[in-house]
């Protein structure tokens, strides 16, 4: 199950800067190391 969350996790990363939006997420550390490809912006 845990994998399956971290796919989804990666997918939503891929698609956000493809349709111009940021990421918003309530745990900053799923998606460490990737501020500078999309905005991720913590909740």
């Amino acid at each position: 199950m845990a994998r399956a969350a971290r796919t989804e996790r990666i997918r939503l990363a891929a698609a956000a800067p493809v349709q111009g939006l940021a990421l918003y997420t309530r745990n900053m550390d799923n998606f460490k190391g990737l501020e500078g490809a999309l905005a991720v912006v913590e909740i």
